[in-house]
């Protein structure tokens, strides 16, 4: 029969509190922890320590050999990529902002800059020649600012008589190249520039304010009668000849109900011409109502007023001004008080010649 050898063995509770001196080699178990313990033959069972407890990590040992390389695995997605399409000597550029938006584009050719143009070439200080077929973008954004510029300042242009071979111009020279279009004038008449018409004529007056003694020339129109006044004016160099329009300043009397209607007429006479040949021409008419006593009213502009004999460069205009009392808009009972005209003309798109 085997002999079977069996150690001391109980639980990690009752170890601890029976305490007991295991013999020199001795054996004892704890069944609860799988732990056990070896006896000195002089020290308590809760002061010796478990011979099959794991001590701390030791030190990493040196790095072994590089093992075979692994199989390639698949295929990842997609990622954002160059813009497809293109042709040779194309560069790839950013359309905007975003990351990515890229397209072709035809690059800058340092043997050949283009400037779009109507036809012909011209040569570049450094070789190559102007192509009408492409475009050239110059760029100012980074260049230097003049705040004031000069007569004498010059600007690159192509020469168009020239096969746009390219030129310098100074800025008073393109001054007198370039039409000039849509350009308006006033010129501003005072009713002390006025004379009454010797034939039902307005009456010539002038006036006083209360309180900041401000004087006004002014001419009367009867609330009644339709009552005239004419001023004549030579038309500055600049304007065009074609049709003018008119503003009429004026104030009412104490009653201030009601409109007024303004009306004018012209004719030109020139040099070796009559007088007295010709009639004003078709008269525009103007209605504006009384802001109230003491105030200045402005009306509206006249319709365009023709001037009539064919006005010429250096004539003598002569304007005959007029209250409309007949018409039936024509409600204010009282005299209007004219001060002033003002007169609206287009200039021509070409500079006058000196005399």
């Amino acid at each position: 029969m085997a002999d079977r050898i069996q150690l001391r063995r109980d639980t990690a509770a009752n170890w601890t509190s029976a305490d007991p001196t295991l013999a020199q080699g001795e054996a004892g178990y704890e069944t609860d922890t799988n732990l056990f313990k070896i006896g000195d033959g002089s020290t308590a069972w809760t002061s010796l320590d478990y011979v099959n407890v794991e001590g701390p990590q030791g030190p990493q040992g040196p790095q072994g050999d590089t093992g075979a390389t692994g199989a390639d695995g698949a295929d990842g997605a997609d990622g954002a990529g160059v813009a497809a399409g293109g042709t040779a000597g194309q560069s790839l550029v950013k359309v905007d902002g975003t990351d990515y938006n890229t397209t072709w584009a035809n690059r800058l050719d340092p043997a050949t800059v283009s400037i779009a143009t109507a036809s012909g070439t011209s040569g570049l200080s450094g070789g190559g020649t102007l192509e009408a077929t492409r475009n050239l973008v110059i760029d100012v954004n980074g260049t230097t600012s003049k705040a004031t510029p000069v007569a004498a300042d010059k600007v690159i242009i192509g020469d168009a008589a020239a096969s746009w071979v390219r030129k310098s111009a100074t800025l008073s020279s393109l001054a007198g190249a370039i039409p000039r279009t849509g350009i308006y004038r006033t010129i501003y008449i005072d009713a002390a520039a006025m004379v009454p018409s010797t034939t039902s004529g307005a009456e010539a007056a002038s006036s006083e304010t209360s309180t900041y003694k401000l004087m006004n020339d002014h001419l009367l129109f009867d609330p009644d009668a339709i009552e005239y006044a004419q001023f004549k004016l030579s038309m500055p160099d600049e304007w065009d000849r074609s049709t003018v329009k008119m503003k009429f300043f004026w104030s009412s009397g104490a009653t201030n109900t009601g409109a007024v209607v303004w009306g004018v007429s012209a004719v030109a006479r020139s040099n070796a011409e009559g007088i007295d040949d010709l009639d004003f021409g078709t008269a525009q008419t103007v209605a504006d109502s009384t802001e109230g006593t003491g105030k200045l009213n402005v009306t509206a502009a006249t319709g365009a007023l023709t001037i009539a004999g064919s006005p010429a460069l250096g004539d003598l205009i002569y304007f005959k001004l007029y209250r409309k009392a007949n018409d039936v808009s024509d409600l204010m009972a009282t005299n209007a008080a004219l001060f002033g005209i003002s007169i609206q003309y287009k200039e021509s798109t070409t500079e006058p010649s000196a005399w």
